[in-house]
């Protein structure tokens, strides 16, 4: 195997290795609790 071809293979597996050992990022909480819109009728 040439030198080219290793370093490729070997820059494409430390890219995917690096890539699946990612921490999932944390979902942002909400600073206030979500309430529904006000409905209106008019009678």
């Amino acid at each position: 195997m040439s030198k080219g071809i290793f370093a490729l293979v070997l820059l494409g597996l430390v890219t995917a290795v690096g890539a699946c050992s990612r921490q999932p990022a944390e979902e942002p909480m909400a600073a206030e609790p979500i309430q529904p819109e006000p409905t209106y009728n008019k009678y």
